[in-house]
């Protein structure tokens, strides 16, 4: 936090950071610095850290300081060289086929920016001699630069279906090279900027529940890589924002339906927004219920949720429930915001009325007793099973009316055997 706060003042940069946006700065000084160099005394800047549009704009900053090199012709020729070679580490400088003017500007730029450097091995003895590389200093920016090669490629040869693009990432993907996740990454987000559904439920159908991921997990084992999602489909249309499309919904119901699990993982992501303000946040929680088109789906999405229960109690373990996890981010985000979001009144109300001796939860019992409250979810698109859940729910709080008739019958029995009031 420290290193960030001082950052902001040194590049003047100001406005709240989503959770999602403070890890990603956390974990990477060099991310850090581009997304602050970039955002410089600008009033508003791009909070939710696309990374595709820092990248871009640090890209185009750097070569409008270095007019004496064209940095685009450079990084095309490095892409051009790696996929012919189908290495992505270096690439000899000479393959760059610069004049010596070039050149020298070329050293000047990889001596003094955060995109490509240079390396310099030599042998020892009578064989010592001079090999200059260059490389990509980051391997997203790389992967960024890989992408960006082989759209443009496609575009200028108007290939609608970037079959260059398609066939190479296909390619990565069944040789296990760590290229592909990014590259398909920021194809996603061209796709979704071009308005080309199509080639962005493709990669959905093709990655979205693939094991990508796994491919830079194995690469950068040493390296602790924390994800927000397991499922790469999930990362990718979250990466855009608020701005979730109707196909994205569907591929995310698809998911949910197979693996309810998969609910609850996009669920701690919006609980997250929800404390910072930011969107989407829990309303596309619940609206994510209310499209399930299977009734037995909602029902299963919080057995999961509860499963740990059982699982701790014959356990023994100390790993915190579910739920107790909820009652920390509900007391968090009653305390930052004041108040807890109508959606979020609701979605806990559900979690109590599934199980309503839930001691975690207790406090929350009094939504239920809202009459407009209650209406609200019972005239909703909820299915049929939770509405009778919540009303039951309310029922169960509902003070009952003593029966006179048995506490008398009651009180002569308890008479009878010696007790008197």
């Amino acid at each position: 936090m420290k290193m960030i706060k001082a950052y902001m003042e040194y590049f003047n940069v100001r406005g709240p950071f989503s959770l999602e946006t403070r890890e990603k700065l956390r974990n990477s000084l060099f991310l850090t610095r581009i997304f602050f160099e970039v955002n410089s005394s600008r009033d508003e800047c791009m909070l939710e850290f696309r990374n595709a549009e820092i990248y871009k704009l640090y890209f185009d900053k750097i070569a409008s300081e270095n007019m004496g090199v064209d940095l685009s012709a450079v990084v095309n020729s490095i892409a051009r060289y790696m996929f012919a070679e189908f290495q992505f580490d270096q690439i000899p400088i000479e393959e760059l086929h610069l004049s010596f003017d070039e050149l020298d500007s070329l050293r000047n730029l990889l001596d003094n920016n955060l995109i490509i450097s240079r390396s310099v091995h030599a042998g020892t003895g009578i064989t010592e001699h001079e090999e200059e590389y260059v490389y990509f200093v980051f391997d997203e920016l790389r992967d960024f630069c890989l992408a960006r090669y082989l759209l443009t490629l496609d575009e200028s040869k108007s290939s609608s279906k970037y079959v260059a693009f398609f066939s190479n990432v296909t390619k990565l993907f069944e040789q296990r090279l760590s290229p592909v996740e990014g590259m398909v990454k920021y194809a996603y987000h061209h796709f979704r900027m071009t308005a080309r559904t199509d080639l962005c439920e493709k990669i959905l159908k093709t990655f979205g529940e693939s094991d990508v991921q796994s491919i830079l997990d194995w690469e950068k084992r040493d390296l602790y890589r924390q994800r927000t999602f397991n499922n790469f489909g999930f990362s990718l249309v979250f990466s855009e924002g608020d701005n979730i499309a109707s196909f994205e919904i569907d591929y995310i119901l698809h998911c949910v339906e197979n693996d309810c699990s998969h609910y609850w993982e996009i669920f701690w992501f919006l609980l997250g927004n929800e404390y910072s303000g930011f969107k989407p946040n829990i309303h596309l929680a619940i609206d994510i219920l209310l499209r399930c088109e299977n009734d037995e789906t909602p029902e299963k999405i919080l057995k999961y949720f509860f499963d740990d229960k059982v699982e701790k109690y014959y356990s023994h373990s100390y790993k915190e429930r579910r739920v107790d996890n909820l009652k920390e981010w509900l007391d968090a985000i009653k305390k930052n915001n004041g108040t807890l979001s109508e959606s979020l009144k609701i979605m806990v109300t559900i979690l109590a009325a599934y199980d309503p001796t839930e001691f975690a939860l207790k406090e929350y019992h009094e939504f239920v007793m809202n009459e407009d409250f209650f209406k609200q979810i019972q005239e909703s698109d909820l299915c049929n099973p939770i509405k009778l859940l919540v009303s039951e729910f309310k029922d169960w709080m509902t003070p009952k009316p003593t029966d006179q008739n048995a506490l008398q019958i009651l009180m002569d029995m308890l008479k009878s055997e010696g007790y008197h009031e």
